[in-house]
């Protein structure tokens, strides 16, 4: 397990502070994690950003700071067993669709 934290605040142009990428990117790179293959749930318009910038599918739950106008994310939920199962359900059709091809 690890967790990755940007300090950084907005005006100093740091790669790794949401929405960019950079801590998405990193944490791939460690851990060999396919982000073309990968979820990303977040509760902030700014999660879904980074995510989408990393090329992975993104998942919102919204909540009223959540920002929903300033994003389109793959999927908007109201929690994260919600999530859960958004996201089961979209690993399993694409398993399926894999093997059949």
């Amino acid at each position: 397990l690890e967790v990755l934290a940007c300090y950084h605040d907005n005006g100093e142009d740091c790669p790794c502070r949401k929405p960019r990428p950079g801590m998405l990117l990193e944490a791939a790179r460690r851990w060999r994690i396919d982000l073309g293959r990968s979820f990303l749930v977040g509760d902030r318009w700014s999660d879904v950003a980074a995510g989408q910038a990393a090329g992975c599918r993104s998942v919102l739950v919204e909540t009223p700071y959540s920002g929903r106008d300033r994003c389109q994310p793959d999927h908007c939920v109201h929690d994260l067993a919600e999530a859960t199962e958004w996201i089961l359900t979209q690993t399993r059709e694409r398993e399926e669709h894999e093997a059949v091809c």
